[in-house]
């Protein structure tokens, strides 16, 4: 199967993100032109990759989500959820130039002109949006896993094919049975031993 690809008007009408979320945003504002050698970041274009509002509402999800991520022989995911192998995936109008575990460096066109993004490099971080409904949930060398709804895929630099291991674990807790008997001394009232506390499940182990 090939790689799915958003068309750009449906593009266009996904990134126009929920205007309550946007309070303080002037829609007709123009951000100051950063230097030549200086990428653009998500504060120049929070219709696009959101308002530190709703990076904070991400990683929010994310933590609840993803329990780590790392690079061994396969990019691996722990994850509380029912996510299955990020799928790639093209978005019009956005090149990936470079990733590294902290950040991607992005160019767009002027078909996000419209939305007050000045064409350009821009600097994406984790937990930071891509559209409306996608958030940036990891970050590899070359490879950047946005979810998509409930879904995850990735996008990367040219010529990047990148293996997956996926590992789950429950976000459930257990609690372990009360064993504490009730003991009564003369002249005394009955008294229990305390429970135990709840104990979380085993979360996956790290290589």
């Amino acid at each position: 199967m090939g790689e799915p690809v958003i068309r750009p008007a449906l593009l266009i009408a996904t990134l126009l993100l929920a205007g309550s979320a946007l309070a303080g945003v002037e829609r007709d504002a123009v951000p100051a032109a950063p230097s030549e050698d200086a990428p653009r970041t998500a504060a120049d274009c929070p219709r696009l990759f959101g308002t530190p509002a709703m990076h904070q509402a991400n990683a929010q999800r994310r933590e609840k989500r993803l329990y780590w991520t790392e690079a061994n022989d396969r990019l691996e995911i722990a994850h509380a959820t029912q996510w299955k192998e990020p799928m790639p995936v093209t978005f019009p109008g956005v090149a990936v130039l470079e990733v590294s575990p902290t950040r991607a460096r992005l160019r767009l066109d002027d078909r996000f002109s419209d939305l007050g993004c000045a064409p350009g490099e821009y600097v994406v971080r984790r937990d930071q949006a891509l559209g409306k409904g996608n958030r940036v949930v990891a970050l590899f060398r070359d490879v950047m896993v946005v979810e998509m709804g409930r879904k995850l895929t990735w996008a990367g630099t040219p010529g990047t094919q990148p293996g997956w291991r996926m590992i789950w674990g429950s976000p459930y807790y257990f609690r372990r049975p009360s064993t504490g008997a009730v003991t009564v001394s003369k002249g005394q009232r009955a008294r229990a031993t305390r429970r135990p506390r709840p104990t979380p499940n085993r979360r996956p182990r790290r290589r």
